[in-house]
């Protein structure tokens, strides 16, 4: 089964930088212009993954940058998912509106479900589908509030009581999120199992990992760290590609 590699373009303060277990004082990549990296990436993938760090952590918002990335991104003929911070409706149709395809809720899927629900439906109106982002630890437990809040869900829970209503889901390994350490195959086995469909997130740092997520039936993965160290090539991330 064919791997949808997605690379990961996340922007703190106008800047495209690549964390450390999601910590904004641990950065092992930054550049000035994300728009410019997004391009780049656009120009091989079919699929970009844009996080708003700041918007995430409620710490601010980079809505015009991202504005800016999806026009980047269509030019080149990508696709944009865009996800951070998205805890209402207005957020989610200013997304729509700069151009994501695709956008990805977490807290607001677990903490008002009925409400999550009324955003799904009127973005998909609008044409772009929604995904609930479900970042988990090492116990299974799914995180809210950009990872600063601990949960008594699951994945397996959380995924069963969003089924009827998202498109997709987006889980992040946020154990080895950002530490090129190599993804978890476990959670890859329970991510692959998923309904309707969900992309991994979290640890990818080699062929050999893609070669886990890709052998566990993973729909797709979003790859950060290791694109931008070129601890992975682009040509060897391509090789996966549907």
């Amino acid at each position: 089964m064919p791997l949808l590699v997605i690379p990961a373009v996340d922007v703190s303060e106008g800047r495209c930088v690549q964390l450390v277990g999601g910590d904004p004082s641990e950065r092992i990549f930054e550049h000035p212009d994300p728009v410019e990296v997004a391009r780049k990436w656009a120009e091989d993938f079919p699929v970009i993954h844009v996080v708003d760090i700041d918007a995430a952590r409620g710490e601010g918002d980079n809505l015009e940058v991202i504005e800016k990335v999806c026009e980047a991104c269509a030019e080149e003929g990508a696709e944009v998912q865009v996800g951070g911070g998205v805890r209402d409706l207005h957020r989610a149709l200013n997304l729509v509106d700069a151009g994501a395809a695709r956008v990805i809720v977490g807290t607001l899927a677990l903490k008002d479900p009925e409400g999550f629900e009324r955003l799904a439906n009127r973005v998909r109106n609008e044409g772009a589908e929604v995904f609930a982002a479900l970042d988990v630890t090492e116990d299974g437990r799914v995180l809210v509030e950009g990872w600063k809040r601990s949960t008594e869900v699951t994945l397996e829970e959380a995924a069963r009581m969003l089924a009827d209503v998202v498109d997709g889901y987006l889980v992040t390994a946020v154990h080895v999120e950002g530490r090129m350490k190599g993804v978890d195959p476990r959670l890859a086995s329970e991510v692959a199992s998923l309904e309707p469909k969900a992309i991994y997130s979290g640890g990818v740092s080699s062929v050999d990992d893609l070669e886990i997520l890709e052998e566990a039936g993973v729909w797709g993965t979003v790859v950060g760290s290791a694109l931008y160290t070129g601890r992975l090539s682009v040509e060897d991330a391509l090789s996966f590609l549907p």
